[in-house]
């Protein structure tokens, strides 16, 4: 796992205000990110923190608020050759579907390995 720093233009739509500020920001923020695969970068986790926030801008027509931020992510980033524990779910001829332990399972990530990746004596 690593810290990706990252900044971005959050939308927080009016059914939000209800919210305190850092929590509407935090789960706009983990619904655009979260489980979400950044090429180069890694699967998206969860975010850690918000470092700066800026001023919130309403436009016209639209009702939310946009405020521009910069934030930490926990992005998962395994390295080549590295070995995961987990579960397998389900196999076929073509792999086998496996739930890995070091992701979080409460967001149903699904990891498939294909039969050329697998290193089996029975193949």
């Amino acid at each position: 796992f690593v810290l990706c720093v990252a900044s971005d233009q959050v939308r927080i739509s009016p059914g939000d205000f209800e919210k305190d500020q850092i929590h509407a920001m935090t789960d706009a923020l983990n619904k655009k990110y979260g489980n979400k695969v950044f090429p180069d970068v890694g699967l998206g986790i969860s975010l850690f923190d918000i470092l700066e926030i800026g001023d919130a801008y309403v436009y016209p027509g639209d009702g939310a608020a946009y405020i521009k931020c910069c934030f930490r992510f926990i992005i998962f980033r395994p390295f080549v050759d590295e070995i995961l524990t987990g579960k397998i779910v389900g196999s076929s001829k073509d792999g086998l579907r496996g739930n890995s332990t070091h992701i979080l399972e409460s967001q149903g990530n699904l990891i498939f390995l294909t039969s050329e990746n697998i290193i089996c004596q029975f193949r």
